[in-house]
């Protein structure tokens, strides 16, 4: 958090991120595109918000059940959100 209110910060473009990543995805044939994450973090609830919005730009409706919570957002709780979507195809 800065200090003072014109200290510069630098955030993610989440919204333009997960953008490029679906867009790229489906330029390589792929639809049935899975999105794992914590939305209890604001970041993570507007990357979910813009993959569904992208999906839905192209003619896709996402599926719930391509949807894996994660536990949290560090690299554990990915792994085994990641782990939960191999072992369901």
């Amino acid at each position: 958090m800065p200090a003072h209110p014109d200290d510069p910060v630098v955030v993610p473009d989440n919204v333009g991120g997960v953008r490029a990543a679906v867009e790229h995805l489906l330029w390589h044939g792929h639809t049935a595109i899975g999105f794992l994450g914590n939305l209890g973090q604001r970041d993570m609830r507007e990357r979910f918000a813009a993959y569904r919005t992208t999906l839905a730009e192209h003619g896709i409706e996402s599926d719930d059940s391509w949807w894996y919570e994660a536990s949290d957002n560090q690299e554990q709780g990915g792994a085994d959100a990641a782990a939960r979507m191999l072992q369901a195809g």
